[in-house]
């Protein structure tokens, strides 16, 4: 009874716990369930958990075997690409549920229950070769872990210090395995060095043009080569050209360079930065050579390349100066006209081609003699136009002042000569005050400014006083004006007498009515109104204005005298007193100039006062002749003018009637 007691009870609590069982399981079942179903499953609902490559080369194509193992995660219909970029895919072999399809021009798997599947892929691709290295490169689907095992049938293969890190190399049978741990890549790219491929052996070759312009200068001979080098195959690194011993190389533009000597001559060395390669490139080098004593035979460089296949060339000879060449001889050059050189070599000199040659071949060799002929001197200043203003005051005391337009080559001064007892008040050069010297015979020596060329002129001023004598009623005054050292082409002199002062005849070197329109103009440049008439334009416009003020003048005084009951007949004791304290305030007025005047101060340009009745005067082309004019007159004092003009006109009016009357009374007699 017992016994049978505890068996029932035993199974009864067997079934129990096995019913608590089940149902704890399909709980835990369910929490898994729903924790896998979460956030955890990829989007996709698949993952490549691993990826393995292996393969060898063939040739020139790398066929590798690609083992993925895919883990579905959820149900449902999925499809799992197999991308492989350019790869071509000869087979694919599935493990488990899925099917293989055709989706988008490319395979992939479809699956539609959860679980783990396995696909093998064999690919297909082209080895990339060049003369460095060789190697390969593909896509590949992205798995959590993928590794590559690649065997390549020869021992010669290195790998660049980068790919060592991930890559390992492993010698066996005559054959390299490279095994390359790849993560989580979306593609392959391994490379690494091996033997070349075998090229065939090009022996470089070149061609050489040049076109060679010697120009003959004063002291030497300038040399200007452009050499176009036309590589026909393979590339140079450097080249090199021989020269004669006598030429020294300036330039080789754009590359570097060296000179060294040889038993022939002297060599020079070409490095280039970057080879030259088939193709055309031009090198431009420049050269120079004394010319030595007169008459002696100079030998033009030869710019030979070396290891040239062939060399043809131009040679023109130009010379832009006075020299002579003489006994021109040349051995393997053809002489051509120079009519006949191309376009660019023609356009490469200034100066005028004298001999031209065409050559085939090199070396070549050309001589010549120069000849330098005696030099003869030209003017290195002149003056073109010169202006001289010369105000004579009441009481015999003149002012003068002179402007040249210089222009200058070389003179480093100027040097004036001033008239008999004059004082020198001022200096300007080009607008701004200098210090004049002492030079020799007492003349003025002036320091001329630098100039920038021949073609360029400036102003030289100079101001200077002259004590002249008592203006008498009837008398003669002599007039001097500065000599230069350098010609004047054209001078003008404007003499302003006071309107007392009558001149009654002028004579000296200087013409009273000369004509002057201006210059010839250049070739280059047409002058319109030109510096004479300018200048004379500016003395017409300051004659004018001085003669409308002494015309007011005048007539002021005309006003004040006839106001004052001027008496026409004053005594010539009251003259001979005005004309003595007229003197005595000019002796004054010179003691104070003199003692204001210090050596080493620069002058100032002085104000001339303009003043009385202007007489103009003007000479061509005159060289170191002292400029004279004599002037004839006689005093007449102005308000006495009008009553002489009446006068005059009176007589000549009883003239006219009294020849009237004779004339009629001869014709009543007829």
């Amino acid at each position: 009874m017992n016994t049978r007691l505890q068996w029932w009870g035993g199974l009864s609590l067997g079934i129990l716990l096995a019913t608590v069982g089940i149902c704890s399981s399909a709980e835990a079942s369910k929490i898994v369930e729903s924790t896998v179903e979460g956030s955890e499953i990829p989007a996709e609902g698949w993952s490549i958990q691993e990826g393995l490559y292996t393969g060898e080369i063939e040739g020139d194509v790398v066929r590798l075997t690609a083992e993925l193992n895919v883990k579905i995660l959820r149900d449902g219909l999925q499809e799992i690409p197999l991308d492989f970029g350019s790869a071509t895919v000869t087979e694919v072999k599935l493990s488990g549920s899925g099917v293989l399809v055709v989706h988008n021009d490319q395979y992939a798997i479809a699956v539609q229950k959860r679980g783990t599947c396995r696909v093998t892929v064999k690919l297909s691709t082209l080895l990339q070769r060049d003369h460095e290295s060789e190697g390969f490169s593909m896509d590949i689907p992205q798995a959590l872990f993928s590794k590559l095992a690649l065997t390549i049938p020869r021992t010669d293969v290195e790998l660049a210090p980068e790919d060592a890190l991930t890559v390992t190399k492993e010698v066996k049978a005559g054959r390299v395995i490279l095994s390359a741990s790849l993560g989580i890549a979306r593609s392959i790219n391994l490379r690494w060095t091996a033997r070349p491929i075998q090229q065939e052996v090009v022996e470089p070759a070149y061609q050489a043009d040049a076109r060679v312009l010697a120009t003959i200068q004063e002291e030497s001979l300038r040399t200007f080569a452009v050499l176009k080098i036309h590589v026909l195959q393979g590339q140079y690194k450097e080249l090199s050209f021989n020269l004669p011993a006598g030429a020294s190389v300036i330039s080789v533009r754009g590359q570097d360079w060296k000179v060294s000597s040889t038993e022939q001559g002297q060599r020079v060395k070409v490095t280039f930065s970057e080879p030259l390669k088939v193709g055309v490139t031009s090198l431009i080098l420049e050269m120079e050579q004394p010319l030595g004593e007169s008459n002696s035979e100079v030998i033009l460089p030869v710019v030979v390349p070396v290891e040239a296949k062939r060399l043809t060339g131009y040679l023109v000879i130009a010379n832009g100066t006075s020299l002579e060449l003489q006994n021109l001889k040349a051995e393997g050059l053809h002489r051509i006209d120079v009519r006949e050189l191309p376009p660019d070599l023609v356009g490469m000199s200034a100066s005028p081609a004298v001999a031209a040659f065409r050559y085939q071949e090199a070396p070549y060799r050309i001589s010549v003699s120069i000849h330098r002929p005696e030099e003869m001197a030209v003017l290195v200043a002149i003056a073109e136009y010169g202006h001289l203003a010369t105000i004579v005051s009441p009481n015999g005391e003149r002012i003068t002042r002179a402007v040249y337009q210089v222009r200058n080559n070389k003179k480093p001064w100027l040097e004036v000569a001033l008239p008999d007892q004059a004082t020198l008040w001022s200096v300007l050069v080009n607008q701004r005050a200098v210090k004049p010297a002492v030079g020799e015979h007492g003349r003025v020596r002036i320091p001329l400014v630098a100039t920038r060329g021949p073609e360029e002129t400036f102003p030289v001023e100079v101001v200077y006083v002259e004590k002249g004598s008592v203006i008498d009623w009837v008398g003669q005054e002599r007039f001097r004006g500065p000599t230069l050292d350098i010609p004047v082409t054209v001078i003008s002199w404007s003499l302003y007498l006071p309107e007392e002062m009558w001149g009654l005849r002028f004579s000296g070197n200087l013409q009273r009515h000369l004509k002057v329109a201006g210059f010839l103009p250049d070739v280059s440049t047409i002058v319109t109104g030109g510096t004479v008439a300018r200048f004379e334009r500016q003395a017409d416009a300051a004659e004018f204005a001085g003669g409308r003020m002494a015309q007011a003048k005048t007539s002021l005084r005309a006003a004040a005298s006839q106001s004052d009951s001027y008496n026409y007949g004053a005594p010539a004791a009251l003259e001979a007193a005005s004309v003595a304290a007229k003197n005595e305030e000019m002796d004054d007025l010179r003691k104070m100039a003199a003692q204001v005047q210090e050596v080493g101060v620069l002058p100032f340009r002085i104000a001339i006062p303009q003043s009385g009745r202007a007489h103009r005067f003007s000479r061509l082309l005159t060289t170191g002749e002292v400029l004279r004019m004599d002037v004839r007159y006689m005093k007449v004092p102005t308000p006495a003018v009008p009553w002489a003009a009446g006068s005059l006109g009176l007589m000549g009016l009883a003239g006219f009637g009294g020849g009237l009357k004779r004339f009629l009374r001869r014709r009543k007699t007829v």
